[in-house]
């Protein structure tokens, strides 16, 4: 059965299920309420679906106007949870939100079905925060959204209607050293 998500990242996490419209939400605020993975990863189940929420980095010059980044590293970042979401945490560093200090953040969410993305919600938000989302095939990440800047805590956008929305797997990252946010 194919499934629709809408993804609140940084709040929550809305899935649309395909058939009679049913929202599906996956809440990521709070201290520790997906399952921890030896490696740093999460598993969360909400509804019968299950999604699994990787770290990882892309290089520096991943966003500088070049093509789609092919070599996400995921050997450096760990994935971090507290009240107010998920971001990425490098072992020995204070800061865990999404950001692009020590190379460009980012977390990938593998579903256990076909999903589509429909909103995103962040949390610790300031001016200088932008994005990117896109699909990701093992360490490619193919962009939807690039380069925007998070103008409030909830992006509504027209991922409902974009067909590359649609898939098993997506990332939302960090693109340079002044974005640090959270996905809830």
């Amino acid at each position: 059965m194919k499934k629709v998500i809408g993804a609140i990242f940084a709040g929550a996490l809305a899935l649309a299920v395909a058939g009679p419209a049913q929202a599906v939400t996956f809440d990521f605020t709070g201290d520790f309420f997906g399952s921890i993975a030896p490696d740093g990863d999460r598993t969360f189940t909400s509804d019968g679906i299950t999604v699994d929420v990787t770290a990882g980095t892309f290089p520096a010059s991943a966003f500088t106007g070049g093509p789609n980044p092919s070599d996400i590293s995921f050997a450096a970042r760990e994935v971090d949870q507290d009240l107010n979401g998920l971001g990425a945490d490098e072992p020995g560093l204070f800061n865990d939100a999404i950001d692009g200090f020590f190379g460009n953040d980012v977390l990938v969410f593998t579903f256990d079905t076909t999903v589509r993305i429909d909103e995103i919600t962040f949390t610790e938000v300031d001016g200088n925060d932008d994005f990117a989302f896109g699909s990701v095939d093992g360490v490619s990440f193919d962009r939807v959204v690039n380069f925007e800047d998070v103008l409030s805590t909830v992006i509504v956008s027209s991922f409902a209607s974009d067909p590359d929305a649609t898939g098993r797997s997506f990332g939302i990252g960090a693109i340079g050293g002044n974005d640090n946010f959270r996905i809830g």
